[in-house]
């Protein structure tokens, strides 16, 4: 609880001094904190951006997917994700997975797609696939 109360806190004071993008998942179980300190800071949530991304685990089936990101849709309470990410190519069936989420996407759940902590070979193999490339491709570096 003390963490969670840091979190909103930190979204809070984030918020108010101009910030309006902001990176969770469901996996850390803190989508709901980061919505409270948006609540709490008086932005509008319409002039926020929240990325969040896909479990790892929910890579085993289309149904997984779509349950990965109606949980997502309910702790963040919109109807639409802003940035929804793959957060890693290791949860497998890029293919089948990446398909469902561009069709989730089509249907007007999520705006922009994209991946994390890919490789420039993986990003090539969907390329090579066939397949629709992210919009966007998050990359952690640490120097």
């Amino acid at each position: 609880e003390d963490g969670r109360r840091r979190l909103v806190t930190a979204v809070r004071i984030a918020m108010q001094t101009g910030y309006r993008l902001v990176d969770t998942t469901l996996f850390s179980g803190m989508e709901k904190a980061v919505l409270e300190g948006i609540h709490e800071s008086g932005v509008k949530r319409s002039e926020v951006t929240i990325a969040t991304k896909l479990l790892q685990m929910a890579h085993n089936s289309a149904e997984s997917v779509q349950a990965s990101l109606e949980n997502s849709l309910s702790n963040l309470d919109c109807s639409c994700i802003d940035l929804y990410l793959l957060q890693s190519p290791r949860g497998g069936k890029i293919k089948e997975v990446w398909s469902k989420l561009i069709e989730l996407r089509d249907q007007g759940l999520i705006r922009a797609l994209g991946v994390s902590n890919f490789g420039a070979g993986q990003l090539e193999g969907m390329r090579l696939s066939g397949l629709e490339l992210p919009q966007v491709n998050q990359v952690e570096i640490h120097c």
